[in-house]
């Protein structure tokens, strides 16, 4: 089985993690275009 999941966010990396527990032997491919996963800046209300 192959799974792909677009978006490296926490959500992301949730699935990916939950996915690899569900399926151990599936082939997991995370698609995240930014260089660090599960990172998303915080927004300021200043």
């Amino acid at each position: 089985m192959k799974i792909i999941i677009i978006g490296g966010s926490f959500g992301g990396v949730s699935c990916a993690r939950e996915a690899r527990r569900l399926y151990p032997d599936a082939e997991i491919l995370l698609i995240e275009k930014k260089p660090i996963l599960g990172l998303f800046q915080a927004a300021c209300y200043c």
